[in-house]
């Protein structure tokens, strides 16, 4: 009876630390960076343009998002203004499954 109760509090504290080290990763400037470098490339293959952005945020506890410096370049002529540029962008995300 004892060895299914410390098997089962092993397992429940090994998923508080993996939840805990997952949101501290969550807030490292390597995970935003990672963030910025997937979005950009994302919206590359989406539109076919060439996509800059300056700095992503991240609010986790409300799965809000918010991109910064948001330039997206399409075929237009150098000199011209970029297709779409904006200062700030925010985006709710909600998980769908």
């Amino acid at each position: 009876m004892r060895r299914p109760f410390k098997i089962s509090l092993a397992v429940l504290a090994l998923l508080l630390l993996t939840a805990g080290a997952g949101l501290l990763v969550l807030r490292t400037a390597w995970f935003r960076e990672k963030l910025r470098q997937r979005v950009i490339a994302e919206l590359e293959n989406a539109t076919g343009g060439r996509v800059e952005i300056t700095r992503v945020r991240f609010n986790v506890p409300h799965w809000r998002g918010r991109l910064e410096g948001l330039t997206i370049y399409g075929s237009e002529e150098p000199g011209q203004p970029p297709l779409l540029h904006a200062a700030a962008l925010e985006v709710d995300l909600k998980v769908v499954s």
